[in-house]
């Protein structure tokens, strides 16, 4: 059975947003000014990883997982970085603190990324 374009893209929102928020969870030094402004970038974050999903997919194609894995927790870094910067931008306060706990955070988004894709890969193909 077929699923649409749409359900794929919300299976994938989900996934890639939930795990940017949970990533974000587990960075202790934080500061938001509350859930709602982490959700915002959360959402951002997730469609900026579908619209980047080919590009991983090439780079998948031709690495292992020894290669990946370490290339998408430092990718994940940048994007929190990058929702920093937007937030500067924006007057949002969203700050992550010390570089260990956002790496520790990047390492969270990439490991819930690849389960949820992993484990709901034949709903997400072809996206």
């Amino acid at each position: 059975m077929e699923t649409s374009f749409l359900m794929r893209f919300l299976v994938r929102l989900i996934i890639n947003g939930g795990a940017f928020y949970a990533g974000t969870l587990a960075i202790t030094d934080l500061e938001s000014e509350g859930w709602e402004i982490t959700l915002f970038f959360a959402g951002l974050y997730a469609i900026a990883m579908i619209a980047l999903h080919p590009l991983i997919v090439v780079i998948a194609r031709f690495t292992s997982g020894v290669v990946l894995v370490p290339f998408l927790i430092g990718f994940n870094l940048l994007m929190l970085y990058a929702a920093e910067a937007v937030a500067k931008q924006l007057d949002f306060i969203f700050t992550l603190g010390e570089v260990y706990w956002a790496a520790l955070g990047a390492f969270v988004i990439t490991v819930i990324v690849l389960l949820g894709t992993s484990i709901f890969r034949n709903i997400i193909r072809g996206l």
